[in-house]
């Protein structure tokens, strides 16, 4: 199950990485400003990504147990 979570965590975490230096990049130049829709999809991508290594963090935790 984990190698599932992991690569889906990883390609959201890139879209996130690419995101804030596209609105940084926005802001310095002033050349672009990111829709109020986009804002509302990053938020959701950071919380899947939390809820997706918490996840993670917990079902490794729990088969080292084992």
């Amino acid at each position: 199950m984990i190698k599932k979570i992991k690569p889906i965590r990883d390609y959201l975490s890139v879209f996130w990485g690419i995101s804030i230096v596209y609105r940084i990049f926005g802001k310095v130049t002033g050349l672009y400003e990111v829709p109020k829709w986009l804002g509302s999809i990053i938020f959701v991508i950071i919380m899947t990504v939390i809820s997706l290594s918490a996840a993670i963090y917990f079902i490794e935790r729990k088969n080292k147990k084992s």
